[in-house]
């Protein structure tokens, strides 16, 4: 079993692959009929399960490779109502599937979500801190007008810090768009045409026009 850690409310995909393997053998060996109703979530060590396996899929055989399974979970699925929320830690255990004729039920993962205490939470918290002590210099809006926002660079026209590299080192936290609670190391920061132009960690998606954003 594996502990995935933690991760920010309505993620899109926790990923938990697992191997299976023949008995006789010992060689990878594919699941037989393998479905997202085979994946049993609880939820802080209680006995009662989730009842829908909406927003779970499941891959046999994942890419072509025998043996390797993949289950992807959407903790934005609310089909039962309340059970993905910040605070709580989840079990997931896969059964029961036929594995070279024998039937398996085992724990595959484990995970939280912005569990107290842990860095999604205090990043939260110090974000919040810092917006209402430090004002405005602290936070920006991606702006698209003359440069388009990118994995790894946007521009803010309410950020006007004139000396270079001035956030070097720091983190920007996205507080709103699909890009919301992601946050990425500032590499590198100018200001270009009156524009704050940042560089950072890439991600695998862009922040959209008008992500705000604040810089911890």
């Amino acid at each position: 079993m594996i502990n995935l850690g933690d991760f920010p409310v309505n993620h899109a995909a926790v990923c938990i692959p697992f191997g299976s393997f023949s008995a006789a053998t010992g060689a990878p060996s594919a699941t037989t009929n393998f479905a997202a109703a085979d994946v049993v979530i609880f939820k802080d060590g209680s006995a009662t399960e989730r009842t829908s396996a909406n927003g779970i899929t499941v891959t046999t055989s994942f890419n072509s490779i025998t043996g390797g399974q993949m289950i992807v979970i959407d903790l934005s699925d609310n089909t039962d109502s309340g059970f993905y929320a910040a605070g709580h830690e989840y079990q997931v255990f896969v059964g029961p599937i036929t594995v070279d004729g024998q039937t398996l039920t085992f724990p595959a993962a484990t995970f939280s979500i912005e569990r107290a205490g842990g860095a999604l939470a205090l990043i939260k918290t110090y974000a919040t801190t810092l917006g209402l002590t430090l004002g405005s210099t602290q936070t920006g809006t991606v702006d698209n007008t003359g440069f388009t926002p990118t994995t790894s660079e946007l521009e803010a026209s309410d950020i006007t810090e004139a000396t270079a590299d001035h956030f070097n080192g720091r983190v920007i936290l996205f507080t709103s768009g699909a890009v919301a609670k992601r946050a990425v190391a500032i590499t590198d920061y100018s200001l270009v045409g009156g524009r704050g132009h940042f560089t950072y960690t890439s991600i695998n998606e862009s922040p959209a026009n008008g992500t705000t954003f604040i810089i911890i």
